[in-house]
């Protein structure tokens, strides 16, 4: 669904709007991750785990109604055969490299299947490239990679994410085991991070206009990256207000980064190709998200493992936090290859006077 509703919106928006589309997109989310900590705590606290899944069920007839209310029906053009064999080999990449590194979180199993499951992935993943280079239609189109804005953006973008995908169960498990706090209160801390992002979503469109894409991507990135690796040192004695603070900064700037990598990645991608891109672009957004929870939990896992603790201390969740932090650092010095003026169109920034020296000669 999220590639389909992110075309729906590409096909509606020019590229001067696109950013301020991508921000009032992402403003529902930021609804549900403020309610959802506070929401989960108190059902889980007060009814039963189950109510976590059950509560999704109004919420997903609502969507069918006003999805069949307000989106006006839209087709694209037939693809041709669907591409199964490219389905297999992507499909088994992704589930090795998930269940490779999920072994290792959760010290399930010898460290020889999940190196089998991993080489797997990179086999399986290898097969597939081939197969995409020789399939008119595939599945998912290596060939958008070469487009730099669109590359830059999924592969900085990935690694920034694992950071942001890695909080959900660090920060809530370190509250409750090391804080000692219920369920209800570690969820009333988590969602101060949604409740940052949410300024940034009114003001993302006059920062890039102002600042540009590079520089928000560059400087931003590692001011989210050292926010990230301040929460290694969150201790029972902080002051609640100093955890707020740097949970609302961290959410603040993520809300902004986040922005710019979802609106950059389509900056150069030609209407023929748009389909395509929300597909391969979603799908490395959701794994990568998924890889945060799989990775930070293989690193607490080692840590635990490594100083012989019977359970996980402040200390390992601080070796996790600046693992993520520093997998996230490398987003920005990435980014750095951007050029300057990358996506000026889409913030309605005026491009240097070089490139519109060049512009105007052609």
């Amino acid at each position: 669904m999220s590639p389909v509703g992110r075309l729906v919106l590409l096909r509606v928006a020019s590229k001067t709007e696109l950013v301020s589309a991508m921000a009032w997109l992402m403003i529902p989310a930021s609804i549900g991750a403020i309610a959802g900590p506070p929401v989960g705590g108190f059902l889980v606290t007060y009814l039963s785990w189950r109510w976590i899944f059950y509560i999704n069920v109004p919420i997903g007839l609502a969507g069918i109604v006003f999805a069949s209310l307000f989106i006006e029906e839209t087709r694209e053009p037939a693809p041709g055969h669907f591409d199964f064999l490219g389905l297999a080999l992507c499909g088994t990449a992704l589930a090795c490299l998930t269940f490779g590194i999920e072994i290792v979180s959760s010290d399930v199993g010898s460290h020889l299947a999940s190196a089998a499951l991993l080489a797997a992935c990179v086999f399986g993943a290898g097969l597939y490239v081939l197969h995409a280079r020789r399939h008119p239609r595939p599945l998912l189109d290596v060939g958008l990679m070469r487009i730099a804005t669109f590359r830059a953006s999924v592969v900085s973008g990935s690694l920034a994410r694992i950071a942001v995908g890695a909080f959900p169960l660090l920060l809530p498990t370190m509250l409750q085991l090391g804080f000692g706090v219920s369920a209800l209160r570690s969820g009333m801390i988590t969602f101060v991070i949604a409740i940052g992002s949410l300024p940034m979503r009114f003001s993302a469109a006059g920062v890039l206009r102002r600042l540009g894409f590079r520089t928000v991507l560059v400087w931003v990135g590692l001011l989210a990256a050292l926010l990230v690796a301040t929460c290694a040192g969150f201790r029972p004695d902080w002051p609640l207000s100093a955890i707020y603070g740097v949970l609302l900064l961290l959410g603040f700037f993520q809300s902004l980064q986040f922005i710019a990598y979802n609106t950059i990645a389509y900056a150069d991608v030609p209407g023929s190709k748009m389909s395509a891109a929300t597909s391969f672009y979603t799908m490395f957004q959701q794994m990568t998200l998924s890889l945060g929870v799989a990775v930070s939990a293989a690193v607490l896992a080692a840590a635990v493992s490594l100083r012989g603790h019977s359970g996980p201390q402040f200390a390992d969740f601080s070796v996790a936090f600046l693992s993520v932090a520093a997998i996230a650092s490398v987003a920005p010095l990435l980014s750095l290859r951007l050029d300057k003026d990358a996506g000026a169109e889409l913030s309605s920034r005026r491009a240097s006077p070089v490139k519109a020296h060049a512009a105007a000669a052609e």
